[in-house]
């Protein structure tokens, strides 16, 4: 069984996931609840409870009926589907150790990074902008299961248990590409259809004076892609709805090379 209740989402993150949530039963350690939302920053969200451990393909059909009716009055004339599931995604409210070390090493070694470009007034501003960015970030340990529904509508045998304190994000379409990293600040920008990583980073300023060879292109549901965008090795390579591209560093400092690495790794725990 289950239950919902609906809640409005509060402007401190941190506070919100305390408020939404319903109040354990007896059996506790048996129950699954899940905050269902189109995205951390909607005024809509839910708490789904399931009394023992769902499948994903109930976790998924739950959080659809209750955000469907939610997204009508948003939804445009030629939209066949409100939910935008190629970006859908489900976190663990609590990361694990692992994912927290990937955390506090990326915020470690950028702000190491500020302090060896400290001469350098544009590439420290760079640094600090992405620190900001991090630090406003949520981050919560995601779970990799299809979750589009037509995939259990058709009869899947992928149909793992899902339990313990979750988060399902169905979000609407996004309408931007966000590029972040070498860049002198993290921006936003229009999504385009049929458009590669070259045609975004043209909206952008970016720190590399050797030219760029490739880039991490993170989508919203968490697929991490290196993408060749180079003239004597690009690929053209679409980039989805609401991605983000992270421009690596050059010239990194002794000891911080693997931070280009690291960073797209950790952005696909962030809850988008």
């Amino acid at each position: 069984m289950f239950t919902f209740s609906s809640s409005r989402a509060l402007a401190l993150r941190s506070a919100l996931f305390a408020l939404v949530s319903l109040p354990l039963h007896s059996q506790a350690s048996e129950q699954t609840q899940v905050y269902v939302s189109t995205s951390l920053e909607s005024n809509t969200a839910f708490t789904v409870s399931f009394d023992a451990a769902p499948r994903v393909s109930q976790l998924v059909s739950e959080g659809a009926r209750v955000i469907r009716p939610h997204l009508l009055n948003q939804a445009q004339a030629h939209q066949s589907e409100l939910i935008y599931w190629q970006g859908a995604s489900l976190f663990s409210n609590t990361l694990s150790d692992a994912t927290t070390d990937l955390l506090e090493s990326v915020k470690a070694d950028l702000h190491t990074l500020s302090a060896e470009w400290a001469d350098d007034a544009e590439y420290k501003a760079s640094v600090d902008a992405l620190i900001g960015y991090i630090e406003d970030s949520t981050f919560r340990e995601r779970l990799d299961v299809p979750l589009d529904e037509d995939f259990y509508l058709m009869g899947s045998r992928i149909n793992p248990l899902a339990n313990g304190d979750l988060t399902l994000i169905l979000p609407r379409r996004p309408e931007q590409v966000t590029v972040i990293g070498a860049v002198v600040e993290p921006k936003h920008v229009p999504f385009a259809t049929l458009t590669d990583a070259n045609g975004y980073l043209a909206h952008i300023d970016t720190l590399n004076t050797f030219g760029i060879s490739e880039v991490a292109v993170v989508a919203m549901n968490g697929e991490l892609a290196n993408h060749k965008i180079a003239y004597w090795n690009g690929e053209a390579q679409n980039i989805p709805p609401g991605a983000v591209i992270f421009v690596p560093f050059q010239r990194l400092p002794f000891g911080l090379s693997s931070l280009n690495e690291k960073l797209p790794r950790l952005l696909q725990h962030r809850v988008m």
